[in-house]
């Protein structure tokens, strides 16, 4: 039977099988992100303040940017897939998010659904998704992915 010390001992993880990070480590970041961008797109239309379009186009860009690099780095946690297929379901699930985002502020005054603010959503989305791929190839130590 063994003392208490062997029997620890005995129930711990080989150093090689690295536990799985949880789930709030791993989903949180896209998850607040994409509450950034609901909170951000309920807000009515005359509470902004005025601004070009290239900046509303930007922001559209790296708000969808950033949420597909950390959803991609969260799928990448939970499973192994290509590079083509990272990017794809990235792409898609954030444009799809974009696509809602957009259908969503027809409920918020002086806010419209615009076409351009998807395509550069999407954009952003692809984008963010190739970064993270490039950068998680990287050796570890240089990316700090």
């Amino acid at each position: 039977m063994g003392t208490i010390r062997e029997r620890m001992e005995d129930d711990q993880v080989p150093p090689s099988s690295q536990p799985k990070p949880s789930m709030l480590k791993t989903w949180g970041p896209p998850a607040a992100v994409a509450a950034v961008i609901v909170i951000l797109s309920s807000i009515p239309g005359t509470a902004f303040p005025q601004h070009p379009d290239r900046f509303n186009s930007l922001a559209h860009f790296l708000e969808f940017g950033a949420l597909s690099f950390l959803l991609s780095k969260a799928i990448a946690a939970e499973k192994t897939m290509g590079k083509w297929s990272l990017i794809l379901i990235s792409t898609v699930l954030c444009g799809t998010f974009g696509f809602l985002d957009e259908a969503h502020q027809f409920l918020v005054p002086y806010r419209v659904f615009d076409i351009m603010d998807l395509a550069y959503d999407i954009a952003g989305a692809f984008a963010g998704g190739t970064v993270f791929f490039w950068i998680s190839r990287l050796p570890e130590d240089e990316s700090g992915v």
